[in-house]
C-alpha cells in the first residue's frame, strides 16, 4: 500500500494526492516520511484502488508470487547443493508455502 501512495504522490504531488485520497496533506507527508500508514490512509488507498479498477488484494498477490518464485529458486539451489536431500525439500515446501501465506495476511500495523 505504501508503494501505491508513493506512486500517487509521484504522479500528482503530495497536495493533489492528499486531495484525491480525501486526507490531509500532512497525513500524506507523514506516511511517506515514516513509511507507515494510518488505518484511515490505508482505507483511502484501498478505496482508490477499487475505484481505479484494481483490487486491494493485488499487492498481496504480487508478494505471494514473489515468495513462490524465490522458494523455487531456493529449492533448485538446495537440490544442487544436496542432491540426496530432495525429498526433504518436497516435504518442507507445503509448510513454507503455508507460512508465507500466513505472513502475507498478517502483516503488522505500526
Amino acid at each position: 500500500m505504501l508503494a501505491s501512495l508513493r506512486e500517487l504522490v509521484d504522479r500528482f504531488g503530495p497536495v493533489k494526492g492528499a486531495e484525491v485520497l480525501g486526507v490531509a496533506y500532512r497525513t500524506v507527508t507523514r506516511a511517506i516520511e515514516t513509511n507507515t500508514l494510518t488505518g484511515r490512509m490505508e482505507d483511502a488507498l484501498k478505496l482508490r484502488q477499487l475505484k481505479d479498477g484494481g483490487t486491494a488484494a493485488e499487492p498481496v498477490v504480487r508478494r505471494l508470487d514473489a515468495i513462490e518464485r524465490r522458494q523455487e529458486e531456493l529449492e533448485v539451489g538446495l537440490l544442487v547443493a544436496c542432491p540426496r536431500g530432495g525429498s526433504a525439500v518436497g516435504e518442507g515446501r507445503g509448510r513454507l508455502w503455508g507460512a508465507a501465506r500466513f505472513a502475507a495476511r498478517t502483516r503488522p500495523r505500526w
